[in-house]
């Protein structure tokens, strides 16, 4: 089978702090990452098929619930 997520290290600290649903493409379909450096996502981006993030969801105060989105028009 094909891979259906990714988890990154971006920063080197041997922490994860980037994970990726991909679509059966392998293409991204959903990218999350944490600011916070708390080992769990605190923002997700929403990429449309053809690469274009529409949607960034926010986890401000680190409940595990968005409490923020920003949409995106092409």
């Amino acid at each position: 089978g094909k891979p259906e997520r990714s988890e990154l290290d971006t920063d080197g600290d041997h922490v994860i702090d980037r994970w990726e649903t991909l679509r059966p493409d392998g293409s991204v379909s959903v990218s999350a990452w944490t600011r916070s450096g708390a080992g769990e996502p605190d923002a997700w981006a929403y990429v449309a098929e053809d690469g274009f993030v529409y949607r960034i969801d926010f986890d401000d105060d680190g409940d595990g619930r968005v409490d923020r989105m920003e949409n995106a028009e092409r």
